[in-house]
């Protein structure tokens, strides 16, 4: 599982540092070497969106680029 989280620092304070928001990537176990498939779930304090992430291409490209299609992917429906 992958995680990121959104951190807030306010004037670069880090005793006022809180999560905004988090991002859970999870390999579902049905790819390949070459392909992958996700499940995910993006939080924050409005709720959560769920979703799944099919055929990514994890030879060609890194978690950077998974994370990008899936923000792109969620936040576009």
């Amino acid at each position: 599982m992958l995680e990121v989280k959104i951190d807030l620092v306010p004037f670069g304070m880090e005793r006022l540092r809180r999560t905004i928001g988090i991002i859970e990537l999870v390999n579902d176990g049905t790819g390949d070497t070459d392909t992958g498939n996700y499940k995910y779930t993006i939080k924050d304090k409005t709720g959560s969106i769920k979703g799944e992430y099919k055929g990514f291409k994890r030879i060609k490209q890194n978690a950077f680029h998974l994370l990008r299609d899936i923000l792109n992917k969620s936040l576009m429906e």
